[in-house]
């Protein structure tokens, strides 16, 4: 069975603990701020190899506390009690920040799914963070994937879009515009 990434950090750097029951919920939603950029990254890059301002611009969309609370909007249903048991610590946790560019709800539910992220990864659970990252922005769904996916990465060579409200307009893979979409799942061009 292969090791989690937790798991090999603790064994090669010899770290007791990490017990993620008790940690805080900022404490987990530090840790899993930083794995859920791990995993948006990864998506972002296998879009294929472009300008690192185009991989920042476009993780960076998809990484803002209004994506997040998507993301948790699209989850939701298939948390388990105790996975939403550790949302709700974190979304009701109160940092000494400020939202920046976000209002106080999607900041607060953003916190949520960090703290939840965070909180799997110390539990040694990465299968399940990919599990619902992929939920969050259907791309573990098969009939979604495959053929669709390469005609719409084709397209991303000739074109950038990023959806904003009803429209795509340029920097965003059109895949990762169409998926976000939510009433007909089409592309807007």
């Amino acid at each position: 069975m292969e090791q989690s990434l937790i798991q090999k950090i603790k064994e090669g750097l010899y770290l007791d603990g990490l017990d993620p029951k008790s940690y805080s919920p900022l404490s987990l939603a530090y840790i899993g701020d930083a794995i859920y950029e791990i995993v948006i990254r990864t998506i972002v890059m296998s879009a294929g190899n472009m300008s690192v301002n185009k991989y920042h611009k476009k993780s960076s969309s998809m990484v803002k506390a209004s994506a997040q609370k998507e993301v948790f909007e699209k989850i939701e249903p298939f948390l388990t009690e105790e996975e939403m048991a550790v949302y709700k610590r974190g979304r009701n946790s109160k940092s000494g920040s400020v939202a920046k560019n976000a209002s106080m709800m999607d900041y607060r539910k953003a916190t949520g799914v960090e703290a939840l992220v965070g909180y799997l990864y110390l539990a040694g659970d990465m299968d399940r963070i990919i599990e619902l990252i992929g939920i969050g922005f259907d791309l573990n769904k098969k009939e979604e994937t495959g053929e669709r996916r390469d005609q719409y990465r084709k397209r991303f060579n000739q074109s950038r879009f990023i959806y904003s409200g009803d429209r795509c307009s340029m920097l965003v893979d059109p895949y990762i515009c169409w998926t976000a979409y939510r009433g007909e799942r089409r592309l807007h061009e």
